[in-house]
């Protein structure tokens, strides 16, 4: 037997010839068809991936996840902070007034105080006037021995009122040589003077003045050098 009648079949059939492949030829040969897919996803309109969105542009409505009694809750949680703030702001301006009420309070009572004070001194000082003319009145007795003893009391009081007068914040005002100043003496009588260095000063105190703190409680009441004032 030959090659050739090895192939043939035995049934007198011709030999099959050999067809086109389903994946060979015919498909190299179909024409291509390109297919378009759109990624709809919010991050790939700008985006390559998830991960290159900003964090700023990834917004997510949280209130629609939660229920609906927990956003009742919030709204009344930010209705009582609003009714907070406007008490505390209350509060504060309340206190403000009161403080303010206080320091006027203090102020009208130390003002009273002060001119309580200030009549009493008053009184004291006219005392103590009374005092000093009656120690000048009697300079002539210091020569008595019998009237020492008398006048040296009558100067420790004179010296224990004077020293409470200090004690109080009274300052005595006694400016002999000192230009004048109408603001703190007053002038009972102007002297003639023939030097100018003496011209409108004080050249006497004949009672001095107090000053309580900046408030003046008596002028001091002084002679006062002008130079010409009797040749004119």
């Amino acid at each position: 037997m030959t090659d050739r009648d090895s192939k043939t079949p035995t049934n007198g059939a011709e030999p099959d010839e050999p067809g086109p492949s389903i994946g060979g030829e015919a498909l190299k040969s179909a024409p291509k068809v390109k297919i378009k897919v759109i990624d709809r996803r919010f991050w790939a309109q700008r985006h390559t991936s998830p991960e290159a969105i900003p964090a700023e542009e990834v917004t997510i409505d949280e209130s629609r996840f939660r229920p609906a009694y927990v956003q009742e809750l919030e709204q009344r949680l930010q209705e009582t902070l609003q009714q907070l703030q406007t008490v505390s702001e209350a509060y504060r301006h309340l206190r403000s007034e009161q403080e303010n009420w206080r320091r006027r309070m203090e102020k009208q009572r130390d003002q009273a105080v002060f001119e309580f004070k200030k009549r009493i001194l008053s009184k004291l000082l006219e005392l103590m006037d009374n005092f000093r003319l009656a120690l000048q009145s009697t300079a002539g007795a210091a020569s008595n021995p019998a009237a020492e003893p008398i006048l040296a009391g009558l100067r420790m009081i004179y010296d224990q009122m004077e020293r409470f007068l200090a004690s109080e914040g009274v300052e005595k005002i006694e400016p002999v040589g000192e230009a004048f100043d109408p603001s703190s003496a007053e002038v009972v009588e102007v002297v003639e003077v023939d030097r100018d260095e003496l011209d409108h000063r004080i050249l006497e105190v004949v009672q001095p003045g107090y000053r309580l703190g900046d408030q003046l409680l008596r002028p001091a009441r002084v002679r006062v050098g002008q130079k010409g004032t009797a040749g004119e």
